[in-house]
C-alpha cells in the first residue's frame, strides 16, 4: 500500500493510521513498513523562494513525493518548478508542451541572472 500524508507528519502518524485501520478490522491482519519517504516542506518563507515567486507564479501543492522531501530531511529550503503537466507524469508518450518549457527556461534565467 502506498499512504501519502502531509508534510509534518512522520513514520508515528503513519503506525497510528495503520494501528486504527488494523483495530477496525478486528485485529486480523498484520502490516509492515517496507520502506518509508517522508513528505516534503516547500519552504515558501524562505527569501530566495519568496523572491523566485514574487512576480506572480502560482503556488501549488503537488500531490506526488519529490526531492522536496530528501531537501526538507538536511534543512534545505526546496520547492518543485518545472513546466510539466501532472496529468501526462510518468505516463507512456508523456510530454511538456513547449510554451510551458520556454516560459520555465525564461523565468529561472531571470532568476538566476539576478542572483550575485
Amino acid at each position: 500500500m502506498n499512504h501519502r500524508f502531509p508534510p509534518g507528519q512522520g513514520r508515528d502518524h503513519v503506525e497510528r493510521v495503520f494501528d486504527g485501520l488494523l483495530e477496525k478490522a478486528g485485529g486480523r491482519a498484520r502490516y509492515e513498513i517496507a520502506d518509508f519517504a517522508p513528505s516534503g516542506s516547500a519552504d515558501l518563507d524562505h527569501p530566495l523562494l519568496q523572491s523566485f515567486v514574487s512576480d506572480g507564479l502560482v503556488v501549488r501543492p503537488k500531490q506526488a513525493w519529490t526531492d522536496v522531501a530528501r531537501f526538507t530531511q538536511h534543512g534545505v529550503a526546496a520547492a518543485n518548478f518545472g513546466p510539466g503537466l501532472t496529468t501526462q507524469a510518468h505516463q507512456q508518450n508523456e510530454y511538456a508542451e513547449l510554451p510551458l518549457l520556454l516560459e520555465s527556461y525564461e523565468r529561472l534565467r531571470v532568476f538566476l541572472e539576478a542572483r550575485p
